[in-house]
């Protein structure tokens, strides 16, 4: 019998084995998974946790002096912060031959047989395809989310895309744009020239990203796992080993040839994000106020972070995450698919003392 697209995503829809099973895939694949293997997942927070970091004390040894010795009371500094978790609602509305459209394309990418399909195969692509979108979604709040995003006219298209930042109080960037403004962190966020180079800001020099993370990383007094960046920031320090006229060796071309294995700088791993190079080119605006064209230059399009992994923590309620995840199809005149549900979000860096970036 052909296969029926409409009758298998109705099957899915009541199928109770299938809602459970697809909520444990959406969990395993979204909220465990780190994400671009630079952040910590942190299952089950709640509002108004506290997340407490108490830096190394010091200088508590003397001299001994018999009976004489005077005990140290040394003050502990600690940073303390809260989780503050906002409610993210999903909800995917596809139009039927938009979503079967997909399924036939997704079934040609995979090498399925387009006239011979089972509802396993649909049910494994209408997983992906929600997980697929999670993720994109997941990635770009947690790298640049935050409530205040309509402060500045950054967004191109603020009527549309203000609701797809506003999701939590302050992701990563946003988050170093904040220290950079306080006293007590504003060293330790450097100025990234490209940033504000109003129509080069793409422009980079033999040097300009290897330099950026000698200055980034030399400062620091602690030693941290990761570097992470954004992609062209990422290409451009690659490029540096692929220029036959500073590296006229065989290898140099090699490297051209057949690309370069993922990098490091002085023996440090770097992580780098696809997402947010595509969705501060779609979506943001060069600010007036930093000297940029509106038209023409974008908004902090580059971004290097120097800490371990485990200081840039993203908060899930994995447990319930999803908990009400449902597929609908009304039909009627309303001939369009929904994919619902909802879990909660914060980001945090729990101890930005340990942490060194440029923006």
């Amino acid at each position: 019998m052909a296969f029926n697209f409409l009758d298998a995503f109705k099957d899915a829809a009541t199928d109770e084995r299938f809602i459970r099973e697809a909520q444990e895939i959406i969990r395993s694949s979204v909220f465990t998974d780190n994400i671009n293997n630079a952040f910590t997942i942190v299952p089950n927070i709640k509002g108004r946790q506290q997340i407490v970091v108490a830096r190394d004390i010091e200088k508590v040894s003397r001299k001994e002096d018999g009976c004489n010795s005077v005990s140290i009371n040394p003050d502990i500094p600690a940073l303390s912060q809260e989780w503050d978790p906002t409610r993210v609602k999903v909800n995917i509305k596809k139009c039927y031959t938009e979503f079967e459209g997909a399924f036939t394309q997704w079934q040609l990418a995979n090498g399925y047989d387009v006239h011979n399909i089972e509802e396993a195969t649909f049910a494994t692509w209408l997983v992906s395809f929600y997980v697929d979108a999670m993720t994109k979604d997941l990635n770009r709040v947690v790298l640049m989310g935050d409530t205040d995003i309509a402060v500045d006219p950054i967004l191109k298209d603020a009527a549309t895309d203000e609701q797809n930042y506003d999701f939590i109080k302050k992701g990563l960037v946003p988050t170093l744009q904040q220290l950079q403004a306080d006293p007590a962190f504003a060293a330790n966020i450097v100025t990234y020239t490209q940033n504000y180079a109003t129509g080069a800001q793409y422009v980079f020099a033999d040097g300009d990203v290897r330099n950026l993370l000698r200055e980034v990383t030399d400062t620091a007094d602690y030693d941290a796992n990761q570097l992470f960046m954004d992609r062209s920031s990422y290409r451009a320090y690659r490029k540096e080993f692929q220029n036959p006229a500073v590296y006229p060796l065989d290898s140099t071309a090699r490297a051209i040839t057949n690309g370069l294995a993922d990098l490091s700088f002085d023996g440090i791993p770097i992580r780098w994000s696809n997402q947010y190079d595509r969705s501060r080119k779609n979506d943001f605006q060069g600010l007036v106020a930093d000297g940029l064209d509106p038209l023409t230059d974008t908004h902090l399009p580059h971004f290097l972070c120097y800490t371990d992994k485990s200081n840039l923590q993203v908060g899930v309620d994995s447990l319930s995450a999803l908990s009400d995840l449902k597929l609908e199809y009304i039909g009627g005149d309303d001939e369009s698919f929904y994919m619902k549900g909802n879990y909660m979000l914060d980001f945090k860096i729990p101890n930005p003392y340990n942490l060194k970036a440029a923006i």
